[in-house]
């Protein structure tokens, strides 16, 4: 049975031979996952060089919509970053257009299920699917529930992940305590909240952080005093809603 699907999935990509655009870095990395990243004819800029789509978008990710349509893609995949009206301008050309918008792990799980039905690779799909699954309960409940402020930027504020976020939803998981989930979404937290509610960890998702820390009020914090901050190894592995994400709770379960 299992040479059976290898077949009729190698026979269905090679008759049919789809055209995709990935318009997230998140859904080149199922692509990948998945053996497809040969079918993409569009990537954006932040993709590996070895992709040799025919068109890369730029960091601001606007899409040239009649640059794309010359292409003739038989799919575009987002990740909920390119604006409705755009993606319609597609579907109403007949392209098949998946927007995939990520606010938990469950949106990860599902992209699997997703592209393996799409374009018939369920049995792969499903066997990394497993893997995926079986690493993800290694890192269930390890943590103690201490407030972990996670820090994504600190250019305008302290800016960071609330609830219906998948990174909310990653440090919970480990069972840490998202300390910024009295918001939806994305925002920016007031110091003054921080020095009152003063989380017990902090972790920035970007390079040279401690650096950017001594000229803010974030160094006063009881955390920052007791060193108790961290740095990611990669911000990749929490900006990404894909398989990468299992690298960025082994981080998480690696943190006292």
């Amino acid at each position: 049975m299992f040479l059976l699907n290898q077949t009729f999935s190698f026979l269905f990509l090679f008759l049919f031979s789809p055209k995709i655009i990935s318009l997230a870095p998140s859904v080149t990395d199922f692509l990948i996952e998945l053996n497809l990243s040969d079918y993409v004819v569009g990537k954006t800029y932040l993709d590996p060089d070895y992709i040799k789509a025919d068109i890369v978008l730029s960091s601001s990710l606007r899409v040239s919509k009649e640059k794309i349509y010359e292409l003739k893609p038989t799919h575009i995949i987002s990740a909920g970053l390119v604006k409705e009206e755009e993606l319609i301008f597609f579907k109403k050309r007949g392209i098949k257009v998946f927007d995939i918008k990520y606010e938990s792990i469950l949106d990860v799980i599902e992209t699997y299920l997703i592209l393996g039905k799409e374009f018939k690779v369920e049995e792969l799909s499903l066997r990394k699917l497993k893997v995926f699954l079986d690493t993800l309960f290694i890192y269930k409940d390890t943590k103690e529930k201490k407030k972990v402020l996670f820090v994504l930027d600190l250019t305008n504020g302290v800016f960071c992940p609330g609830r219906k976020t998948f990174i909310s939803d990653l440090i919970n998981w480990v069972g840490f305590k998202n300390y910024s989930d009295f918001f939806d979404g994305y925002g920016v937290i007031s110091l003054e909240k921080l020095v009152y509610d003063q989380p017990d960890i902090i972790i920035f998702n970007f390079k040279n952080s401690f650096e950017l820390v001594k000229n803010t009020p974030i160094k006063k914090l009881k955390a920052t005093r007791d060193k108790k901050i961290y740095e990611v190894k990669d911000p990749d592995h929490f900006s990404r809603p894909s398989p990468l994400l299992i690298k960025g709770l082994k981080f998480l379960s690696q943190i006292d």
